[in-house]
């Protein structure tokens, strides 16, 4: 053991015999409560019982040391730290620990005994000039008291103002001034701090640190758990919010079921004296469901913020699978049959609609967002399929459904969405009678909205919480609906309101009526309607000579590799010599990307136009059948 622990421990045991008083005094104390005669020793033999595991007073707002520090004030006539000299600023404290903690017995004439005085510059300042010097003091003291007493005295007394910060004991504060790390370098610290007169020294100041670095471990023991409880165990959640969230997680609640288990919960743990889960109960009881709902959006942001950041190409390009066997694409159907394509294919036949142009119209709607004419619109009557051909791009992308038209703010909720996908749209502005006007927006709001540009939105103004906001989100916009959109002035059609209108939006009509259908509608199928776009915007590229980029030579790979075959354009209503309409029931065959029919001969090809030519003339077909048909022999 070494000798100045011996000699420390034998100074005690004899102070302590001497006690006059029954009850032993407490370890590192004389009879009258305060510390043995002595100098430095006090201070080892302090943190040397401490650290043996003796009894320590209670941790509470006094202290035995403390860490004052003296920066630059801005108030008028305070004292700055680069009025004083270290010796100063060490007197400075023994005058204020005198008045208000004296001790006669002490050489300092109070409860401090020592101390270490720095003086150092602000590290965080970016000119040397703004770099004032402030004062570092660590004190230690033979007795426990409150520094706010200190404080009150230089700053009343002296004006020379005060602030300190709390550390584990002397040796902590030593190595703290003492010491250079990654935060402090060497060229931070103070090269000739000031030692108090009755600073330990030698072999005292050496055993301190070390008994003081033992004190350190031992109480950071007691605060914390050991490392499998730390890891167990969860911390204190003081907010409702906070132990609601904690318990839905854990118990995966969901939906009404999970509401309804919620509630249940929270009378369970009020039996059990824990009335948190109650009281956010109580507070959401109208909407407990859609709290529900956003714990689980919470626990989904880091998901959404990486998908914020990726194009909507390449979200369309993971619905299609691109790495998927061709052995599993059955699986990856919503229908089990990978014959989604042939039926969207079916009905683009039906409506003498170009397969091609119209999957061209459909991909730019989607990934080139919120731009003048981009928005598409698929406008015919009931059942001929708009739906069909339109809902899976809500498998694929956070969509908007259509607002409720009656609604005074139709758009309150319309952020956050990657896709406005509004079924069933009717919107005409302006209307005579208001039940026919459809969305309550006005025509020139509605254009910003279309055109890209920032569009300020209205918002309830009985919800005191929100607030009007502008909207400028990067979304695509894809409706379906019975007519085209009119708008009106004066209980008439408005020409020039309505072309600005169309000249924002794409309009794909459905003319024929729908056939009868046979069997269920095919359900909606993210995999085969995505790779049914890309591979028609690929033909598109081929077709107009569009050198493609790096993303359709991956969509070209993925195409090339037999994954899904290639959907052909839309067939002919010439076939031979006989104009044919296919039934929308009758599949499309489908061709692979890879193969090509052999292309017509001039001859075949002016023959075929000019039967075209003179059906067209006779009434046989419609404009929009002989423009289908030209498309199909390759013409424009």
């Amino acid at each position: 053991m070494p000798a100045v622990l011996t000699t420390l421990r034998k100074r005690l045991r004899c102070k302590t015999a001497q006690a006059p008083t029954t009850q032993p005094p407490a370890p590192g104390r004389s009879a009258n409560g305060r510390f043995a005669p002595g100098r430095s020793a006090n201070a080892l033999l302090l943190e040397l019982f401490a650290a043996d595991g003796l009894p320590v007073l209670p941790d509470d707002a006094r202290r035995h040391c403390v860490h004052y520090t003296m920066s630059t004030v801005h108030k008028p006539g305070a004292v700055q730290p680069g009025q004083l000299t270290r010796k100063k600023f060490w007197a400075h404290l023994c005058l204020c620990y005198t008045e208000a903690y004296p001790d006669a017995a002490s050489d300092t004439n109070s409860i401090l005994q020592f101390g270490l005085i720095a003086r150092e510059k602000h590290k965080d300042a970016e000119r040397e000039e703004d770099r004032s010097t402030h004062f570092h003091a660590a004190c230690f003291t033979n007795d426990k008291h409150k520094w706010k007493r200190i404080r009150d005295i230089s700053a009343n007394r002296y004006n020379i103002h005060l602030n300190a910060v709390a550390h584990d004991g002397f040796s902590s504060m030593y190595r703290y001034l003492k010491c250079a790390t990654t935060k402090k370098p060497v060229h931070e610290l103070d090269p000739k701090p000031y030692y108090s007169p009755l600073h330990p020294e030698g072999d005292e100041l050496k055993e301190l640190l070390l008994v003081g670095e033992k004190l350190r471990l031992a109480r950071s023991a007691k605060r914390k758990l050991t490392e499998p409880e730390a890891a167990s165990a969860k911390p204190e959640v003081k907010s409702l919010f906070g132990t609601a969230f904690n318990w839905i997680v854990d118990n995966k609640y969901t939906d009404t079921a999970g509401a309804l288990q919620l509630q249940y919960d929270a009378t369970t743990e009020l039996q059990a004296g824990r009335p948190r889960l109650l009281e956010f109960v109580r507070k959401h009881r109208n909407d407990l469901e859609d709290q529900i709902a956003f714990v689980w959006e919470l626990l989904q942001a880091p998901a959404r913020l990486k998908r914020f950041s990726t194009p909507r190409q390449e979200l369309l390009l993971e619905a299609a699978a691109p790495t998927l066997a061709p052995q599993m694409h059955k699986q990856q159907c919503a229908n089990s049959s990978c014959g989604c394509a042939s039926i969207y294919e079916s009905i683009l036949g039906f409506q003498y609609v170009a397969s091609v142009d119209f999957r061209h119209a459909v991909y730019d709607c989607l990934t080139a967002g919120r731009e003048k004419g981009n928005a598409l619109m698929i406008v015919g009557g009931k059942d001929c399929g708009k739906t069909t051909i339109s809902q899976p791009s809500a498998a694929i992308f956070k969509s908007m459904p259509t607002p409720q038209a009656d609604s005074f703010c139709p758009l309150q909720n319309c952020r956050g969405y990657e896709l406005f996908l509004w079924q069933d749209f009717r919107y005409n502005p302006g209307h005579p009678r208001k039940d026919d006007q459809g969305l309550r927006i006005d025509e020139g709001t509605w254009n910003r909205l279309l055109e890209g540009l920032p569009t300020l939105i209205g918002v309830p103004k009985t919800d005191g919480g929100r607030a009007d906001f502008v909207f400028d989100e990067d979304v695509s916009f894809l409706f379906t609906g019975p007519f085209e959109l009119t708008a009106y002035r004066n209980g008439v059609v408005d020409v020039r309101e309505t072309e600005q209108i169309a000249t924002r939006i794409k309009y794909v009509r459905f003319d024929r009526p729908a056939p009868p259908r046979s069997g269920k509608a095919p359900k909606p199928c993210a995999f085969c309607w995505s790779r049914w776009i890309l591979y028609g915007q690929l033909l598109w590229m081929r077709d107009n000579g569009v050198a493609l980029d790096d993303f359709f030579k991956k969509v070209e790979v993925m195409a090339a590799g037999g994954a899904v075959p290639h959907v052909a354009p839309t067939p002919s209503p010439v076939v031979s010599s006989t104009v044919v309409a296919p039934a929308a029931s009758e599949p499309v065959a489908a061709v692979p990307a890879s193969s090509s029919p052999s292309a017509p001969s001039e001859q075949d090809i002016f023959e075929k136009l000019s039967k075209l030519i003179e059906w067209h003339s006779a009434g046989h077909l419609n404009d929009s059948e002989f423009i289908a048909s030209k498309r199909v022999l390759g013409l424009r």
